[in-house]
C-alpha cells in the first residue's frame, strides 16, 4: 500500500499526501485525517510515525500529553546529560511520589506528605499549589487535553485536576480499595491495587479488575504499546506489561538489577524507563520487557529515585530524586 497517500481520503475518492503513518492501521493520513484519528477513542494509542522519516517512530500516543497540533518526535534517545536540579522548598514536609510536565513545561508534583500538588516552571521556581481532598501519590494526564486525574491514597480516592492555564482541582471519587499507581487509556481509568489493577470509567464506575499475581501494591502504572499497561511493584521488584484484551501478562522482566522499581514511563519509542529506587538508577527496557541499559547512576547525580516523567516532546526526564526532596531534569540526545 502507498503510505505516501492518505487512505482516509483515498476511501472517499479524493487525493491527499500522507504527512504521518499509522503504525497500527498500516496507513497514511494527512494532516485533518490525522487530526480525527487522534480524536476517535477507538484509536487514542495507536502509534504515529512521521512519513519519510529515517527512525521508525513507535509512539504511543497516549503515554504524554500531547494535542493534535504537536509534532511528534522521531529520533530515539541515546544518551541523557544532567541540565539542572530543582530543591523543593515547602513550607512543610517533603516526599515528591510522582510528577507531570504540562506542554508548557510546568512541572506537577505529589507531594505526599501534604493535600497539595506543588507547581514549578523549568527554572525551578515554586509558582502554585494545589491543595486536592487527600494526600496525592500518583498523577496522569488524560489524553487530547488538560485534564488529569490523581490518585488520594491516604482516603481511598482519585480527583480530578485542570492544568490550564492553572493547576485547580476538580471532582474527587471515592474508591473501595487504596489504590496508588493511575494511568488513563480510552476512558477508562487505571488504579494500582495490593496484587490487582482495577478498571473504573470517568464516572467512577467498575468496569473491570486484572490479578498481576503480586501480593503487595501496584505502586506505578503507564500506557505501554497499544493495549497494553505498564507496572510495577516496589515489593517484589517486578516490572511487568499486562494485555488489556487477555488479562495475561505480555511480559515480566525479572533482572537482578532492577532493585525497587518505583516510577515508569516511555520515550517516543516505547522504550521503557523505570525509577530504581534501592539500585539507585534509572533502566531503559526494550518495548518486550528487555533490559537495554542503565542509562542513569549515582555518577549523574540519581539517588533514591522515585517518580518520572518525560516533557511532551520526549526531550527531557524529569526524576524525582533525592528520596523526594528534589527534582532532577535530563536532556536527551
Amino acid at each position: 500500500m502507498d503510505t505516501s497517500l492518505c487512505q482516509s481520503c483515498s476511501k472517499i475518492g479524493t487525493s491527499a499526501s500522507a504527512v504521518v503513518i499509522c503504525l497500527d492501521c498500516k496507513e497514511g493520513l494527512c494532516k485533518p485525517c490525522l487530526n480525527a484519528h487522534k480524536e476517535n477513542p477507538e484509536y487514542i494509542i495507536h502509534r504515529i510515525s512521521e512519513v519519510n522519516s529515517n527512525q521508525r517512530c513507535m509512539f504511543a500516543a497516549s503515554s504524554i500529553n500531547t494535542s493534535k497540533d504537536d509534532v511528534l518526535p522521531t529520533l530515539p534517545i541515546l544518551k541523557f546529560k544532567f541540565e539542572r536540579e530543582i530543591n523543593i522548598l515547602y513550607d512543610g514536609k517533603v516526599y515528591i511520589s510522582s510528577l507531570a510536565v504540562t506542554k508548557d513545561n510546568r512541572v506537577i508534583l505529589c507531594n505526599t506528605r501534604s493535600k497539595n500538588l506543588l507547581v514549578y516552571n523549568e527554572n525551578g521556581k515554586n509558582i502554585q499549589d494545589c491543595k486536592l481532598h487527600g494526600e496525592p501519590w500518583d498523577i496522569a494526564f488524560i489524553h487530547g487535553g488538560s485534564k488529569a486525574v490523581v490518585t488520594l491514597e491516604n482516603i481511598s480516592a482519585i480527583q480530578f485536576i485542570e492544568t490550564s492555564p492553572t493547576v485547580n482541582p476538580g471532582k474527587s471519587l471515592s474508591l473501595p480499595h487504596k489504590c496508588y499507581g493511575v494511568a488513563v487509556i480510552h476512558n477508562h481509568v487505571y488504579l494500582g491495587g495490593r496484587g490487582t489493577i482495577y478498571v473504573i470509567d470517568n464516572a467512577g464506575k467498575p468496569v473491570t479488575s486484572f490479578d498481576v499475581g503480586v501480593n503487595g501494591y501496584v505502586w506505578y502504572l503507564h500506557p505501554g504499546p497499544p493495549e497494553t499497561l505498564l507496572f510495577t511493584s516496589y515489593d517484589f521488584d517486578d516490572v511487568g506489561s499486562l494485555n488489556l484484551k487477555t488479562g495475561k501478562c505480555y511480559f515480566r522482566c525479572e533482572n537482578k538489577t532492577i532493585k525497587g522499581p518505583e516510577g515508569i514511563t516511555t520515550d517516543q519509542s516505547a522504550n521503557i524507563y523505570i525509577a530504581c529506587r534501592d539500585s539507585e538508577n534509572i533502566q531503559r527496557l526494550t518495548p518486550t520487557g528487555v533490559c537495554q541499559s542503565i542509562v542513569l547512576s549515582s555518577k549523574d547525580k540519581i539517588k533514591r529515585p522515585y517518580g518520572l516523567a518525560f516533557n511532551s516532546q520526549c526531550t527531557k526526564l524529569y526524576v524525582a530524586n533525592n528520596d523526594g526532596q528534589s527534582i532532577t531534569i535530563y536532556l536527551g540526545f
